[in-house]
C-alpha cells in the first residue's frame, strides 16, 4: 500500500570563495548525512518512489555574510531539468529562501532590513505543469527520471568565504 508524505527532497552543496563555479545538486553525495540530503540515489528518487514537485526554495547556512548571499543571488542562475526536460531556468534571485532571511544590510550610513530573498512573502517559488484545461498540476518525478539542478555563478561574483547552500524541491513523496 503506497504512503504519501508531504515533504521536500533536498541537497546541500558548498559555495566556494571563487568567482565562477557550477554547483550540481542532487548528485554525488555518497556517504552524506540527512542534514546534507535525503536522497539515496544520485540524480534519482529511488526504487518504488514517485515525487510530485510543486515548489522550489533555497537556504544558506546561518552566519553566511549577507554580502555573500547578495553576490550569490545577483550573479547566479539556476537550471532545473526533470527527465532531461527543462523545468526552470532563471536568475537565482527569483527563488526565495524557505525560512526567510532577517538581518541588516549596510546602505551608505543607514541600514535596512532584508526580509526575504524574493517574492516578498512567499516561502517558495511554485513549480507546475498544466493540464488540458490550463490548471496547474505538480511535476511527477518517477524512480527512473533524472533530476538535474545546477546553480551557475558568473565571473566577478566571488564570495568572501565558503558557505553551504541547500536546494529544496517541495511536494509529495510516495513510497511503497
Amino acid at each position: 500500500m503506497p504512503r504519501f508524505n508531504k515533504q521536500p527532497i533536498y541537497d546541500r552543496k558548498q559555495v566556494a570563495a571563487s568567482a565562477s563555479q557550477t554547483l550540481n545538486f542532487f548528485k554525488g553525495f555518497i556517504g552524506d548525512t540527512k542534514l546534507t540530503t535525503n536522497m539515496n540515489n544520485s540524480g534519482r528518487i529511488g526504487n518504488d518512489q514517485v515525487f510530485f514537485a510543486d515548489a522550489i526554495s533555497l537556504h544558506t547556512e546561518a552566519g553566511t555574510p549577507l554580502g555573500d548571499v547578495v553576490k550569490l543571488l545577483e550573479y547566479s542562475f539556476i537550471d532545473l531539468k526533470i527527465a532531461s526536460l527543462p523545468i526552470l531556468e532563471c536568475p537565482l534571485f527569483c527563488i526565495p529562501d524557505n525560512s526567510g532571511i532577517m538581518g541588516a544590510v549596510a546602505t551608505t550610513q543607514s541600514s535596512e532590513r532584508l526580509q526575504s530573498w524574493a517574492n516578498g512573502k512567499a516561502p517558495y517559488l511554485p513549480l507546475s505543469l498544466s493540464d488540458e484545461k490550463g490548471r496547474p498540476m505538480p511535476i511527477p518525478i518517477g524512480s527512473d527520471d533524472s533530476i538535474e539542478c545546477q546553480v551557475i555563478m558568473a565571473a566577478g561574483s566571488a564570495p568572501s568565504a565558503a558557505f553551504y547552500l541547500w536546494v529544496f524541491l517541495h511536494g509529495v513523496l510516495t513510497r511503497k
